[in-house]
């Protein structure tokens, strides 16, 4: 990316039928899924019926009865993607899986608020308010108007035929002290065509082994285009 973002993220998302009790720990290291030193390390969050949630050094879970997210700060990607596929095609191949997301999320530095507020200006012109315009840009850079969140969403893609890729474009609260950093948030969605008729999850799991890294790559490719503003 043209800009190494200070905060990086990418999570897999599965909506299904799941249970949540099983996803401990203990199990994935039972199953060889991460090691037994990952799973002592691991800070528990909740065990229950209806929702389970850990994290440990490179890995969170949360689970609930209709979705499964796995996420991970560190890099090489590919390990979260080896966890995600082998949970649910060698131990969990009956689990009904309909909805996939591959998320992609990074908080990046533009260098000063006078950047960040141009770069807003750009996606979200004020101009386009009419009268209401003057007053979105009263103030200064502690206490001024203009974009605060904006959504685009691309609705048909080639490599699917339900689903979606949608990016969200913020300034990020977590760097930049709150007035020089830029967050990205980029949600690539897939469906099967019969989400009703689903009886296990092998071609949800399929299309994630499949179309993984190509969607980080495209990812990160939203993501230039909004770090080339800064230039």
């Amino acid at each position: 990316m043209r800009i190494e973002p200070e905060l990086s993220e990418v999570a897999i998302v599965l909506v299904g039928n799941l249970n949540p009790r099983i996803f401990t720990p203990d199990w994935f290291a039972r199953h060889g899924l991460f090691s037994v030193k990952d799973a002592d390390a691991a800070e528990i969050d909740v065990v229950h019926a209806q929702v389970t949630s850990f994290h440990n050094e490179w890995l969170s879970i949360r689970v609930e009865q209709e979705r499964f997210q796995a996420s991970t700060t560190v890099a090489p990607y590919s390990n979260l993607l080896d966890l995600v596929v082998r949970t649910f095609k060698e131990f969990l191949p009956h689990t009904p899986l309909a909805k996939l997301g591959i998320n992609r999320t990074v908080h990046f530095d533009v260098g000063s608020f006078e950047v960040r507020d141009r770069i807003g200006q750009r996606l979200a012109p004020k101009e386009t308010w009419g009268e209401w315009a003057k007053d979105l840009a009263a103030g200064d850079e502690k206490r001024t108007g203009g974009m605060s969140s904006l959504t685009m969403v691309q609705t048909k893609v080639d490599d699917r035929a339900r689903g979606f890729i949608q990016a969200t474009v913020e300034p990020s609260r977590r760097i930049g002290g709150s007035r020089t950093g830029i967050y990205l948030h980029v949600n690539d969605h897939y469906e099967v065509e019969e989400p009703d008729k689903v009886t296990g999850g092998d071609e949800m799991v399929a299309i994630l082994a499949e179309h993984f890294d190509a969607s980080i790559k495209r990812s990160e490719w939203i993501a230039d285009q909004i770090m080339r503003l800064k230039e």
